[in-house]
């Protein structure tokens, strides 16, 4: 959560990834997305604006959390509102499925 949106954009880019929690220890606080970024962009930010930028300044609201045993079918009816969703197991955040992951299925 105290992390500069650069660190994000990169870890996402390395990655190959569109979006990333935001974690505070092992609690999630937020969300931050190539979507995020963009609409600020569009909304008139500059790229020097965005590089001092911390993720908690922009970041979006938490994805939906679920158990490890929650079936595909509810998950994807999270994923109407979200566009990916965290998996727990004991209260701890083990993994995340997005929608390309959903694709991956069929």
């Amino acid at each position: 959560c105290s992390s500069d949106l650069r660190a994000a954009s990169e870890l996402m880019r390395i990655s190959g990834v569109s979006q990333l929690p935001v974690l505070r220890g092992d609690a999630s606080v937020g969300s931050i997305s190539e979507r995020i970024i963009f609409d600020r962009i569009r909304d008139g930010k500059s790229m020097d604006d965005l590089k001092e930028m911390m993720v908690s300044e922009i970041m979006d609201e938490s994805f939906p959390m679920v158990s490890e045993n929650t079936p595909v079918s509810s998950v994807t009816a999270m994923m109407s509102d979200s566009s990916a969703v965290l998996v727990t197991k004991k209260g701890h955040i083990t993994g995340m499925i997005t929608k390309a992951d959903i694709l991956k299925l069929i």
